[in-house]
């Protein structure tokens, strides 16, 4: 007596509720997020395994930003992966390509993303480009410039050159005003 298998149904099924096969190549129309996009279609479509990052070097307008000179307008090739099912009212999580390069690592690559929580097979990959991306001090992991200094009353060679004054006070303990003059004396001694 043969068993009925379940698999094939269970495969069409899951496949039935996108449109997207194993490896589709299709037009971006839009980059609606740092993770995501919608096709020509209007499918949307999310960037397995990747996800804002949590550095400060970058704001997510500008992750968005690069993810669009990316991809946005062009032809992507799509790949499933086979570890992550697609759930039925979920946005399908795929493998982007454009010309060979990988999309999805080549934003956290270029510290624009950072690995999401969701296993599959390349995480090991994503985890070590991320690694190398905070190493490097790329994108999000970029350092920051120090901010502004307080404007000051002095200009600034008489703030850079100015030293504490050599004089004495009437108490017999040393002046504390703050003197540029030649002398070493602030204008009191």
């Amino acid at each position: 007596m043969r068993r009925p298998s379940f698999l094939p149904a269970v495969t069409l099924f899951v496949l039935g509720t996108v449109n997207l096969t194993a490896a589709d190549t299709l037009r971006v129309s839009r980059v609606t997020g740092v993770d995501s996009f919608v096709l020509e279609d209007g499918s949307t479509i999310g960037l397995l395994g990747i996800t804002k990052p949590d550095g400060t070097g970058v704001t997510t307008a500008a992750c968005v930003e690069h993810l669009r000179g990316l991809i946005e307008g062009k032809q992507v090739l799509l790949e499933r992966d086979t570890t992550v099912i697609d759930v039925e009212g979920k946005v399908p999580q795929r493998l982007v390509y454009l010309d060979g390069t990988l999309i999805n690592l080549q934003m956290i690559t270029d510290g624009y993303a950072r690995p999401s929580s969701t296993p599959h097979q390349l995480s090991g990959s994503f985890a070590a480009a991320h690694t190398a991306a905070r190493t490097a001090g790329v994108g999000a992991w970029s350092v920051r410039e120090a901010p502004p200094t307080r404007i000051s009353a002095r200009n600034d060679s008489e703030s850079s050159t100015s030293r504490q004054c050599s004089g004495t006070t009437q108490r017999g303990t040393r002046c504390k005003r703050m003197t540029t003059d030649g002398s070493g004396r602030c204008w009191q001694h």
